[in-house]
């Protein structure tokens, strides 16, 4: 896996830049849509037994100028989370990571141990230089490691919230719920994007209200 650092590439950029437009949890597609919709739709093929039970397999698609192999997730039979995923290579890997960057608020690290290192608390409890050691640290003990997973958010809601937030939990508790999250999983293997709309996946998981379309 390359050195890159992904999250240095991100200090600075955390709260700034462009945000993808539209409420979608990735591109065209809505969150809550059926199952029995987009089986319905030509190349669709069920892979439940390489992804989980449910998923379905679609035909490939463009982003970032990358070819990805496309999957989606549901739960209850709605749609939940969309997946890239593609072979490893260190274009595939930095192409991504800048593409993210520039979109995106890196606001979390998970090794693979599922150890999650909130930067947005690190960063209110140590100094910048501190902050940015420790985070540096923790980034290349996971690429070591051969898995890491970076968690960012959509900047489009996060540059509307009022005031500052100590935790990624506290961020995403006040945000709206079309906030979009995007997770970035690396390993020597491939290159995992993963979409959701975490306020929604919460709501849909839990049982309490209801799926709105948007």
């Amino acid at each position: 896996m390359k050195r890159l650092s992904v999250m240095l590439l991100a200090v600075g950029l955390m709260l700034t830049g462009t945000a993808w437009a539209g409420d979608k949890i990735y591109k065209t597609w809505e969150f809550g849509i059926d199952r029995s919709e987009i089986l319905a739709m030509e190349g669709v093929q069920d892979c439940s037994d390489d992804l989980g039970e449910g998923a379905l397999c679609l035909p490939n698609d463009t982003l970032f100028g990358l070819d990805w192999s496309m999957a989606v997730k549901f739960f209850k039979s709605k749609l939940a989370q969309v997946i890239l995923i593609g072979q490893y290579s260190e274009e595939r890997y930095y192409t991504t990571a800048q593409s993210l960057n520039k979109a995106m608020a890196l606001v979390a690290l998970q090794n693979q141990a599922g150890e999650l290192l909130d930067l947005i608390q690190t960063f209110k409890v140590m100094d910048q230089a501190q902050a940015t050691q420790k985070i540096s640290q923790f980034e290349q003990t996971c690429k070591s490691q051969g898995h890491i997973k970076y968690v960012y958010l959509s900047k489009k809601e996060l540059s509307k919230l009022p005031g500052k937030s100590g935790s990624m939990a506290e961020l995403v508790t006040k945000s709206p719920e079309t906030l979009r999250e995007v997770d970035l999983v690396v390993t020597d293997e491939g290159v995992v994007l993963s979409f959701t709309l975490p306020k929604q996946a919460l709501k849909l998981t839990s049982g309490s209200g209801k799926v709105e379309s948007f």
